[in-house]
């Protein structure tokens, strides 16, 4: 199987093309050129601009592959500009969505947001929040193109890893007891780890399935919970206040958790969300 991989250098992006190389397929990444990878003769690169379109036709001409994996489209456009540059010449599409296509819920399932209906705007990244970028792709890719598409909406990922250093912001606050804010504190989030992501992102391209599709740890927790586990660990108390310019920004993901009874039936199998939490935390302590 020939795949291609845009976002495959760093983070859950890498483990996907791990996963895949493991499983004996051919990969292909498909990056800036800026960053070097880990992967030595078990990939073939190509160098574009996936924000470019004519970049993107240089890049992607007379290629064709069974699976196209996207990991950052951001925008209508950008999801537009790639499938017309590969029509007739990709056999599935695996775009990362995420889970901020919802509004606030528990056990959400993929019908709760129908990106079959939902009216189309086009435009680029910085014209659009996040969420709505994510579903305005969504509704492109399944409203005006007709590759096979699975939308894999992620929550919030986790590893030692993780570039974005949501946790270890927590982790290092508390560990110093330097003031910082917490907001929704005890409302339940949901998280998938960055091996589980990638994972999955590698089963997609061997099941028949089409559609948007929910991939989370089992269970959900709460700042609240992540504090505590990060107290008890650390030996130190968290100095928490209730307004400063220090604020966890896992709160821009509260109350949303998801059903993922989907992906199970595919046959993925999730970790317990406490457990990978008291790996990460335990990693990002050592690692300060």
């Amino acid at each position: 199987m020939k795949i291609l991989m845009l976002g495959g250098t760093r983070f859950f992006g890498k483990q996907a093309v791990q996963a895949l190389i493991k499983r004996g397929y051919e990969v292909t990444i498909a990056t800036r050129g800026q960053q070097a990878d880990e992967f030595g003769d078990g990939v073939q690169r190509i160098i574009l601009d996936r924000t470019d379109r004519t970049s993107l036709e240089k890049g992607l001409e007379g290629l064709t592959f069974d699976v196209v994996y996207d990991n950052i489209c951001y925008a209508p456009n950008e999801a537009k500009a790639l499938l017309e540059v590969m029509e007739g010449r990709m056999g599935k599409y695996i775009v990362t969505s995420s889970l901020a296509v919802y509004s606030e819920g528990e056990h959400l399932t993929e019908e709760d947001f129908d990106p079959y209906h939902y009216p189309i705007v086009y435009g680029n990244r910085n014209d659009f929040s996040y969420a709505e970028g994510k579903r305005l792709i969504e509704a492109v890719i399944y409203q005006e193109f007709k590759v096979p598409a699975i939308a894999v909406r992620f929550p919030v990922v986790i590893g030692t890893h993780d570039y974005t250093r949501r946790l270890v912001f927590y982790v290092e606050h508390t560990y110093n007891e330097t003031p910082y804010t917490a907001l929704r504190y005890d409302e339940p989030m949901c998280f998938i780890t960055e091996e589980e992501a990638g994972e999955f992102l590698a089963l997609l391209a061997e099941v028949d399935f089409v559609g948007p599709i929910n991939a989370a740890t089992n269970g959900s927790i709460t700042v609240k919970e992540i504090i505590e586990m990060i107290e008890v660990k650390a030996h130190k108390k968290a100095n928490l206040v209730e307004s400063s310019s220090h604020i966890g920004t896992y709160s821009d993901f509260s109350n949303v958790t998801l059903d993922c009874h989907k992906a199970v039936a595919l046959g993925m199998r999730f970790r317990e969300v406490h457990e990978a939490f008291d790996e990460v935390i335990t990693y990002d302590l050592a690692h300060l």
